[in-house]
């Protein structure tokens, strides 16, 4: 039997796998059914209505859930086949299909447990309404009692409930003990969200793309999008945060009148109807796929919506349910609709079809979508339907909304139109500092444009905005004129690096080609990636340097090979040949080539290459196309601004950097440029044209780079360039200093702010 007193026993017999670990809080001397002492009075700012701010402990809620959890999994293996069918299932559908056997049983034993807390928790409230007799210890009974008060499908049987009657009851006494703790808190679902969060690692969360919305967040979007009197969706719905009350402990005009939730899960509707519950919120639950649901069921009674949908990317997703999806929504909107585009982008295009004119939405996504390729249709398809009120940005170097997850975080607060209406003007709000919601709901509805304390509010009329354009240069316009510059791509040419099609083996270090024994006339020197190169040039010492640290400098890049076929699958089916012939004693042959066959050998073992595209295209499979070095090198992605980088040697690069070629400029004109690509000048210029992404990193590709203004160094004075590329000069000189380079930067600008 295991309660409170017994509980850190248990931890000590019970091994843990590292990949779930929980923090261990200390637990000893808790009494049951103590309510938790609350936290010191405030006063809401907006209301002025007094309000006792309540959270639960969940790490030590956690704990006991992971301990009792952990020493019922082996019970998993002891259960009838048919319910194995159903964890097997429902482990496909929560993403655990790839984890170990024993990892997999403690997830689905910690969503079980999880499963009890919660439906005990809702029994309890039930009870002290007077509404269901004393709390019985029996799972069937405490299912189906609450399932009958609740009315709603997360109350329901599911296999979580079917594996707990293969137990011990008397091992849930310690959870049916704490059932009371969920009701003193004042924010059930940013509980109940934390709980998961600490009982389910992140990979496996991960895997579904589930995060938890910010409870301020969530105020900030359902106050915005719903009225007293609405009824608001809640598509994908979780833990419950965004269709939460504002305001639990009193029944307040901001509370909706109905919440509809929707999710797969049936995990996260029992979380997001038990929060709700608490709240006093009334709802109702469809569990279902949100894409299976026709406009026609929901229409009439919906009013606003609010979603944080999964971010899943489009290539996590099957290609039956990204084909099916794609054609439906596709028949639905007019559009054509990427293939890349990621499962939030489509549960923005549904969401459109349950709403009526003046309806209102609201949207928490990562923002890659206002500038990848992928977002042109999805923006045309907002500007089509939508009055887009605003977009907020928040900034992920200094405001990161989830804690868990590496995602650059966006906002989109958007009205329902008819076809006749125009979109009057849209807010881009950029939030560099952590700041009340209040505050951000008053810039979306008021804000004028120009910087704040906290960011930047610009304003641009609908009218004037075009898909095709990146709009997270709209957050921090560019006010340099550059319409009379050329783009770069008149001076020259922009190329992605050379693919290898497994970096693992074409790439190695030095070790790696010693222990190989490969003769170096079947490899060149090659800058691998630009965390190599620390200023901004390249030169002989660099590679040597990073050499003598054990990184990849040097590319598998043989001219043909005796013996070794033209593709993989002719060179596989000549090593099944091989494996069941004997080599004579003494048969190996030293023509310099017998190292590198055997390397490729153990390669396409090892790393189970198959004919794919990239091999294909080639003269043969085992050497990347050739492409001679560059004079620039420029990296694909950066976190904070790109860097252009004078190359010295004759050293090659793969597909992490891009190169320059067909330069037609003099070495010093070549320089000048370089200062303008380096400067903060051009940081501002290529803002419209880069994409950053989830995390915080920007990215840019070749044909884009190209498309940007740059400085034409032949139409601009001697005097100018010979400044320019001294300036340049300068910049190399201070970086291999580890001196300052920001002054040299700052003389850059003021000349290139004289020309332009």
């Amino acid at each position: 039997m295991l309660n409170e007193t017994n509980l850190r026993r248990c931890r000590t017999e019970t091994s843990v796998d590292p990949e779930l670990a929980v923090t261990e809080p200390d637990i000893a001397n808790v009494s049951p059914i103590t309510p938790t002492a609350p936290d010191p009075l405030w006063i809401n700012k907006d209301h002025g209505i007094p309000e006792f701010s309540r959270s639960v402990d969940t790490d030590h809620l956690a704990e006991i859930i992971t301990t009792v959890a952990d020493r019922l999994a082996p019970a998993l293996a002891e259960i009838p086949d048919s319910l194995h069918e159903r964890v097997d299932t429902w482990c496909l559908s929560h993403g655990y299909n790839d984890a170990t056997t024993s990892t997999r049983r403690r997830l689905v034993a910690r969503q079980a447990v999880l499963n009890r807390l919660l439906k005990a928790t809702v029994y309890e409230w039930h009870h002290r309404r007077g509404e269901l007799p004393e709390f019985p210890a029996d799972t069937w009974e405490i299912t189906q009692s609450v399932a009958e008060v609740g009315a709603n499908p997360g109350f329901g049987e599911c296999v979580l409930d079917y594996f707990l009657l293969h137990v011990d009851e008397s091992e849930m006494e310690v959870i049916d003990e704490n059932r009371d703790r969920l009701l003193a808190s004042t924010q059930p679902a940013e509980d109940i969200g934390r709980l998961y969060e600490a009982v389910i690692p992140k990979k496996y969360r991960q895997s579904l793309s589930q995060f938890r919305t910010p409870p301020d967040i969530g105020q900030l979007m359902r106050l915005w999008a719903g009225e007293s009197d609405n009824t608001v969706v809640d598509p994908g719905m979780g833990a419950g945060v965004l269709s939460s009350p504002f305001h639990p402990d009193w029944r307040l005009s901001t509370d909706s009148a109905r919440v509809i939730g929707i999710d797969q899960s049936q995990l996260a509707l029992l979380m997001g109807s038990t929060a709700l519950t608490l709240y006093g919120q009334p709802h109702e639950l469809l569990e279902t796929d949100f894409f299976n649901i026709p406009s026609s069921d929901l229409q009439q009674d919906l009013d606003a919506l609010v979603c944080n949908p999964p971010y899943t990317e489009g290539d996590a997703l099957s290609d039956l349910y990204k084909e099916r999806i794609n054609t439906q929504l596709e028949k639905t909107t007019g559009l054509e609709i990427s293939a890349r585009s990621p499962l939030h982008a489509y549960f923005i295009y549904h969401s459109r079809a349950f709403l009526s004119p003046s309806d209102r939405a609201a949207f928490i996504t990562p923002q890659s979508f206002l500038s990848n390729r992928y977002g042109e249709s999805l923006k045309q398809f907002l500007l089509d339907n939508y009055a887009i009120k605003a977009f907020v940005q928040f900034n992920p170097e200094s405001y990161c909304v989830f804690d868990n997850a590496d995602t650059t975080a966006l906002l989109t607060f958007l009205e329902a139109k008819s076809d006749s209406e125009t979109g009057g003007e849209t807010r881009f709000i950029r939030v560099d500092e952590k700041i009340e919601s209040k505050t951000i709901r008053d810039a979306v509805e008021n804000g004028e444009p120009g910087e704040t304390e906290w960011g930047i509010i610009n304003r641009v009329p609908q009218s004037e905005l075009c898909p095709e354009k990146n709009w997270q240069a709209l957050f921090d316009p560019v006010e340099i004129d550059t319409s009379h510059l050329p783009t770069l791509g008149t001076l020259l040419t922009i190329h992605r690096g050379p693919t290898t099609g497994e970096v693992n083996l074409f790439c190695l270090s030095q070790q790696e080609v010693d222990e190989n024994n490969l003769d170096e006339r079947h490899l060149s020197r090659i800058v691998r990636k630009p965390s190599q190169i620390d200023g901004y040039d390249y030169q002989e010492a660099n590679w040597k340097g990073a050499r003598e640290k054990g990184e990849e400098v040097w590319l598998l890049d043989p001219d043909q090979i005796p013996e070794v076929p033209n593709t993989i699958a002719d060179f596989k089916q000549e090593l099944s040949k091989a494996a069941r012939r004997e080599a004579p004693e003494g048969s190996v042959i030293r023509d310099g080539y017998s190292e590198v066959r055997e390397y490729l050998r153990e390669g396409v073992i090892e790393y189970g290459l198959s004919d794919t595209s990239t091999f294909s295209n080639r003269p043969y499979w085992y050497r990347p196309r050739r492409k001679d070095a560059t004079r620039v090198l420029v990296q694909n992605a950066s976190r904070d601004q790109f860097k252009f980088i004078l190359n010295e040697t004759d050293i090659r690069h793969t597909s992490a950097c891009y190169g320059f070629y067909d330069i037609t400029l003099s070495e010093t004109e070549l320089k000048a440029l370089l200062a303008y690509l380096n400067s903060h000048v051009f940081e501002e210029v290529v803002r419209e044209y880069k994409q950053t992404r989830d995390g915080g990193f920007d990215k840019i590709e070749p044909d884009q780079l190209e498309q940007v203004p740059a400085i034409d160094p032949p139409k601009m004075s001697g005097e100018t360039v010979n400044t320019l590329a001294g300036l340049f000069d300068e910049l190399r000189q201070t970086t291999r200093k580890n001196d300052d380079c920001n002054p040299v930067l700052d003389r850059i600008n003021v000349v290139l702010q004289q020309e332009l």
